[in-house]
């Protein structure tokens, strides 16, 4: 799709930039904040809206929704009221923006602007279609991408040789994020069925078979990885999982990437020292995700 072409999300770099920027300056002038609510999630939201094609105006909302819909009761598996209340109100706050669009209230722009005309001349496109795409798509920005920047500012803190490199150099700032992504991304496994025979390292799955994809162990892979529980911004892995393979590789990989870089840069531009207390900071775990929820930091 070429809203997630390099080139796409290479045009968004300057407002990327200017968002981190704004938003980095407000927690400096209060001493420090939340990395994640106060920074990489209201960013990752903003990104999420040129994408998605909701309004920008409504980022703070977006950024609510988003995490209440990963709400999960301490120790209990499952959704929660919290978390499919916040389900359903996104999801009739995009229908409500698709009926502005149709009634010429509000211009159309990112994925729903394409979604839109393309129901033009495909009927079979219906606009719970349109609602769950741009549903999924405003999640998956605003929720993953926050989750793995804040990973690399806890890993950065956590490793200050580590940090005191891309202080330095701010070129190798994506090599730091995409190492963070390697050891905490956020979603931590997937299910699979087999379609076809499969025999590897003398195990054989049958075909109905189900399967479960471990990403976190396998970015720990000591056939894989030297020292694999170490943070290292050097490292360079040939390969990882962290943005998935194959036909199921994050559709907005290039995005992430690009703003993960530039959150770290403006950040440490702006607060090389910062500090995180983790007395204030809480986990975020659900079935399968996992990562900050809160990561606070001084400067």
């Amino acid at each position: 799709n070429p809203l997630f072409k390099p080139s796409a999300a290479q045009a968004l770099q300057a407002s990327m930039r200017d968002e981190a920027r704004k938003l980095m300056q407000g927690i400096r002038a209060q001493g420090g904040g939340d990395l994640l609510m106060d920074y990489a999630g209201p960013l990752a939201v903003a990104v999420g809206c040129w994408l998605s094609g909701l309004p920008y105006e409504d980022v703070g909302l977006l950024l609510r929704w988003t995490n209440k819909f990963f709400h999960r009761h301490p120790g209990k598996p499952g959704d929660t009221e919290v978390g499919g209340q916040a389900g359903m109100e996104m999801m009739a706050y995009i229908a409500q923006i698709i009926a502005d669009v149709r009634q010429g209230k509000r211009p159309a722009h990112g994925a729903l602007a394409v979604l839109v005309e393309q129901q033009k001349i495909d009927p079979a496109i219906t606009d719970d279609h349109i609602v769950f795409i741009v549903f999924n798509l405003q999640i998956g920005a605003g929720d993953t991408v926050p989750k793995s920047v804040s990973a690399a500012f806890h890993r950065l803190w956590a490793n200050p040789e580590e940090r005191a490199q891309v202080v330095a150099s701010p070129d190798l700032a994506l090599a730091a994020f995409l190492e963070a992504v390697r050891l905490d991304m956020p979603t931590q496994m997937q299910g699979r069925t087999a379609t076809a025979p499969i025999e590897f390292d003398g195990i054989r799955i049958e075909p109905g078979q189900k399967t479960m994809f471990m990403f976190a162990a396998a970015n720990r892979d000591p056939a894989e990885f030297d020292a694999p529980g170490a943070y290292r911004v050097a490292r360079n892995a040939r390969r990882t999982l962290g943005f998935g393979n194959g036909i199921h590789r994050c559709l907005g990989v290039h995005v992430a990437q690009i703003e993960g870089a530039i959150a770290l840069q403006e950040a440490l531009a702006l607060a090389p020292d910062y500090r995180i207390d983790l007395t204030q900071s809480h986990h975020h775990k659900t079935e399968y995700v996992k990562g900050w929820s809160h990561l606070a930091m001084t400067c």
